[in-house]
């Protein structure tokens, strides 16, 4: 199963964690599955989360959609995220 890595760094970790939540019903939609949510232990500000995807295609589909940039803006997203599409090996 492909999973969906994403790492980038956010103005407030509370508000960034409430828009990230409020998004639960349309990554359950595109088949987002998440499977971990960390933050750096030195820089609290910076999140790493991975989602299990049902497809790649529709995973990039989510992440395209209109509003995607608006959505960001409003949870204090810094920079450009760090996005990879792993696969499982062990």
């Amino acid at each position: 199963m492909p999973h969906l890595l994403v790492m980038h760094g956010v103005e407030n970790f509370e508000r960034w964690f409430s828009v990230f939540q409020s998004q639960e019903d349309a990554h359950e939609q595109y088949g987002l599955k998440l499977e971990m949510l960390m933050r750096d232990i030195d820089k609290p500000n910076v999140v790493v989360f991975m989602f299990e995807v049902d497809s790649i295609a529709k995973a990039q589909e989510f992440m395209s959609r209109p509003g995607t940039e608006n959505i960001a803006a409003e949870a204090g997203v810094t920079g450009e995220p760090l996005i990879m599409f792993l696969d499982t090996i062990k």
